[in-house]
């Protein structure tokens, strides 16, 4: 089993992008995770719509049928860290070859990803910076796979 954040866009701010190499570092110790950025798109010509639609083209090419699918949007499940744990332990547990977690960028996800995805969460009722979004989520991920070892990061 292997797990894999696709994003659009990497981190601009540096300490973002160091947190969130620190936690794939972290993570990989118990599983591969393959951290993956599509380009986003320009939205000074276009409609924010027109953007995400455009985006939901590039995000589509980069999973498969054959992972679990999981679209961050604010109107998603909510979890505390111990029931994300036991949530991603039975994906895990599932047969899927891999897990796919999905973070758009400043204007969030297109509708179209959101309803093809298997599941979708959401990492607070607070509005993040997609940035923020994937320290938040490489964190818990951690966090998760500390707890499901035992570990004392928890604590």
């Amino acid at each position: 089993m292997k797990i894999g954040l696709i994003t659009v866009g990497k981190p601009t701010d540096p300490h973002y992008h160091a947190l969130c190499e620190e936690y794939v570092r972290r993570i990989r110790h118990y599983l591969p995770l393959h951290w993956e950025m599509v380009r986003p798109v320009r939205i000074k010509s276009i409609s924010d719509a027109e953007a995400r639609a455009r985006e939901a083209e590039l995000l589509n090419a980069k999973f498969s049928s054959q992972q679990w699918v999981v679209a961050l949007d604010r109107s998603g499940a909510e979890f505390d860290s111990r029931t994300f744990a036991s949530w991603l332990q039975k994906r895990l547990n599932d047969g899927n070859k891999s897990l796919a977690f999905l973070i758009g960028g400043p204007l969030g996800l297109d509708r179209s990803i959101v309803e093809k995805a298997d599941q979708t969460i959401s990492l607070s009722r607070l509005t993040f910076a997609h940035e923020l979004a994937a320290v938040v989520l490489l964190e818990q991920i951690y966090r998760a796979f500390n707890l499901l070892h035992g570990g004392k990061y928890h604590k």
